[in-house]
């Protein structure tokens, strides 16, 4: 080993193992998905801690959430893996740390392992992450592995990495290795009490123009030509026990915060360096604390950013806003409010899921964000163990009357380490194996349960996503048709082949007076019922939602439409 380690990173995408197949198959494209592309924090904070109290030699990173495009050029997974490796990474590394956060990554992550493993069969490898916190058995009981580190990981890895040069076995709290399997209590790493002494990230690993200037794939809104975009986190920890989450299992349950200077100097550096000018911060819980957070927000205003904008598209907590703070965000720029609301039962929030949001007060902070000209998007989650179809339909109607631009609807999914997993496992509903892990993304749903089946389920919340945010789009029956018609191009930029997008750009156009555009999206919806697979099958699926006399009016020498028209 050198005293001076070469320290190779890797970071792994959070696309379900069956999605990149159809991708290496040919079977699916890039316009099936979206691959969220940001700064990859976890590992940036412990390149940036490792620099700064050990001494290593090169250190580099493979970013497989920003490379996984250049898929569609290779014939097998193993092909472009090994392609990237030759490309990427320019020296033999000592020590290798793999951050596997999501469930979803298990399987890519059991074919790198063994090819990094093949490259340099004398390299340590390191994982960590949520993913490897809560799963770190069956990942130690993988040969290529040799350290699993539980919990937070900047000092535990940094401490690792001087027991491996010196050939020491002393004992490092959260980090274990195969031999360790039989112990009987295994213990997560001490949460970091004063995040000010952890050191900024390490964007030098980075070439950050490409994650800065990303779009397509973002999970954000963003003005194609202004907005340089940068990740930030100002606080770890949640004290909510919602049952679906699992973030609590790495960064625990009291909420951490930066200091408003520590935070504020991250924010100016990455404007001053790079032109960032749109902030994400991946927070569990940004708005924690009023005082802070308004603190936060209004010393951004005094650094004086041109053309500053905040996103919070990982939702922010109903029971923590109100008009003061959703003030305070419209100052640093915040144009669209996403919001947590989950469930519109409150026998489900309160006795099933346990985030007991108050419906009422979620209404409320609609209405004043509405008011306050935010963009409104709110996400539920349907499927809990004991959520029932008639707690599904008050969900339903309550949306219904919720009066937000935009919603967000998906089957729940049982995370590894969330007391929601352990309910469905106890329930015989899943098993604990990477099957499971696999499909823990926000579209799947393979398992039934006694309420209801995967299938059925699944396809409920599509529909459900139809009927609220395309035929009864609220800003279209408002006439608000500017407003609809940015959300319906947003969609149909992503999925050129939505045709419920396509009929609600259509109607936007009518309701504009511009019937050119309105008969040039007429004929590009008919086209794309026709020629487009995946609109067939759309339509196909789902031709019962739109209007009888308007399929008519698209189709007029069709006098009894029938699936076969369209084969």
């Amino acid at each position: 080993m050198n005293m001076k380690p070469n320290i190779l990173f890797v970071n792994l995408p959070s696309i379900p193992f069956n999605e990149i197949q159809k991708i290496v198959n040919k079977q699916s494209d890039f316009t099936d998905f979206i691959q969220p592309i940001s700064f990859p924090m976890g590992l940036l904070y412990i390149s940036s801690y490792m620099k700064k109290n050990v001494d290593v030699g090169k250190v580099c990173i493979v970013d497989f959430v920003l490379l996984l495009e250049n898929l569609i050029h290779y014939q097998t997974l193993e092909s472009f893996i090994n392609s990237t490796i030759e490309k990427e990474v320019n020296f033999t590394p000592d020590i290798i740390g793999i951050s596997l956060i999501f469930s979803t990554s298990h399987r890519f992550f059991e074919t790198i392992v063994l090819i990094l493993k093949k490259y340099w069969p004398n390299v340590k490898v390191v994982v960590g992450g949520t993913h490897a916190t809560n799963c770190f058995k069956a990942i130690l009981n993988c040969d290529a592995v040799d350290y699993i580190i539980r919990g937070e990981g900047e000092i535990a890895f940094s401490s690792l990495i001087e027991n491996i040069v010196s050939g020491n076995s002393n004992s490092i709290r959260g980090v274990y290795t195969r031999n360790s399997l039989s112990d009987d209590v295994f213990f997560k790493t001490s949460l970091i009490p004063n995040l000010d002494k952890l050191p900024l990230p390490d964007w030098e690993l980075l070439d950050t123009e490409k994650y800065i200037t990303s779009r397509g794939r973002q999970r954000v809104n963003v003005d194609e030509a202004q907005k340089r975009i940068g990740t930030i986190i100002t606080t770890r920890g949640c004290p909510f026990k919602c049952t679906f989450c699992s973030a609590h299992t790495v960064h625990g349950r009291k909420v951490r915060s930066r200091s408003l200077s520590n935070i504020i100097h991250e924010i100016k550096l990455l404007h001053e360096r790079y032109g960032v000018n749109l902030f994400i911060p991946e927070d569990d819980l940004f708005t924690f604390k009023k005082d802070r957070v308004i603190g936060v927000l209004r010393a951004v205003t005094q650094l004086n950013i041109p053309d500053v904008e905040f996103q919070f598209p990982n939702g922010l907590s109903i029971a923590t806003l109100d008009k003061e703070i959703l003030c305070a965000l419209k100052n640093v720029g915040v144009r669209t409010i996403t919001l947590a609301i989950e469930s519109g039962s409150d026998y489900v929030q309160k006795k099933i899921m346990k985030k007991r949001c108050s419906l009422t007060k979620a209404k409320e902070i609609v209405r004043l964000s509405r008011e306050l000209g935010f963009i409104v998007r709110c996400y539920f989650i349907l499927g809990f163990p004991g959520e029932t179809k008639q707690h599904i339909e008050i969900t339903k109607n309550y949306i219904l009357n919720l009066k937000a631009d935009w919603y967000v609807i998906h089957p729940v999914v049982p995370l590894v380490g969330s007391e929601l997993y352990q309910q469905f496992l106890e329930r015989g509903d899943i098993q604990d194996n990477h099957l499971v892990w696999e499909q823990s993304s926000f579209r799947e749903r393979s398992f039934d349960t006694i309420e209801i089946s995967g299938a059925d389920l699944k396809k409920i919340c599509y529909q459900l996503n139809i009927e609220l945010n395309f035929i009864n789009n609220y800003n279209l029956k408002n006439q608000n048709f500017n407003r609809a018609k940015e959300q319906f191009l947003d969609i149909i930029n992503l999925y050129p082949f939505h045709i419920f997008a396509l009929q609600g750009l259509y109607k936007c156009y009518v309701g504009l007076g511009d019937k050119l555009k309105a008969k040039s999206t007429l004929d590009i919806l008919r086209d794309t019922i026709k020629n487009d697979k995946r609109a067939k099958n759309m339509f196909t699926q789902y031709k019962q939602l739109f209007n009888p006399e308007f399929l008519q009016y698209i189709f007029p020498d069709k006098k009894n439409l029938n699936n076969k028209d369209f084969e």
